[in-house]
C-alpha cells in the first residue's frame, strides 16, 4: 500500500506509528487536524496467550497511543 501512496502521490489514514527503517523516507505521518480520534485494538481468540512478539507490539502501542484500552 506504500508503494501505491508514493508512487500516486497519495495519503492513507492510519495510526501515524510508522517506522522508518521499515518504510523508508518517503513515508511520513502527519497528524489530522480535526476533532476525530482513531480507536485502536486487537482481536485474539480465547484462551490463547500471545506469543511474545504479539506482546512486544502490544507494549509498544501502548507506549505510542494517548489512549490504550485492552479488553
Amino acid at each position: 500500500m506504500f508503494n501505491l501512496a508514493v508512487g500516486l502521490n497519495g495519503y492513507t489514514v492510519s495510526t501515524g506509528i510508522i517506522s522508518k527503517e521499515l518504510n523508508g523516507e518517503n513515508i511520513i505521518a502527519k497528524p489530522l487536524e480535526v476533532d476525530e480520534y482513531m480507536k485502536v485494538g486487537i482481536i485474539m481468540q480465547k484462551n490463547i496467550e500471545l506469543s511474545i512478539y504479539a506482546k512486544v507490539y502490544v507494549e509498544a502501542l501502548k507506549k505510542h497511543l494517548k489512549y490504550t484500552e485492552i479488553l
